[in-house]
């Protein structure tokens, strides 16, 4: 998971290859997917500026609030900025998306986590 995530960070910052924000998105959604917390946060970030994807809040906050759950307060204050900023109908699409606030994720990715880590 954690491999997958090198080569975007690699990519957002141009170390070792050009800089390019959409390949950067695309290893960074394989390890967000995978339930890397960091690639998820990072993901989440590249959503709410439309680096290498389109601008998208939902998608925004649907990724900050799996993040949270491991990377915690940077994320939750992130998905809180994109939340903020986002009409009410598109807030309860994100909390839809993400899975009631993101609950069922975030669970799922501290069992996860807390296997990972023994």
């Amino acid at each position: 998971m954690a491999a997958q995530s090198i080569p975007g960070f690699m990519y957002v910052n141009g170390q070792g290859v050009p800089q390019d924000y959409g390949k950067a998105a695309e290893w960074y959604r394989k390890a967000a997917a995978q339930g890397f917390a960091d690639a998820q946060s990072n993901l989440g970030m590249m959503y709410a500026n439309g680096q290498g994807v389109p601008l998208n809040m939902v998608e925004a906050y649907k990724w900050f609030s799996l993040a949270e759950a491991v990377v915690g307060e940077e994320a939750a204050n992130n998905r809180k900025l994109v939340e903020a900023g986002m009409p009410p109908a598109d807030r309860g699409s994100a909390k839809t998306v993400a899975g009631v606030g993101g609950k069922t994720q975030v669970s799922c990715a501290k069992i996860l986590y807390s296997h990972l880590n023994r």
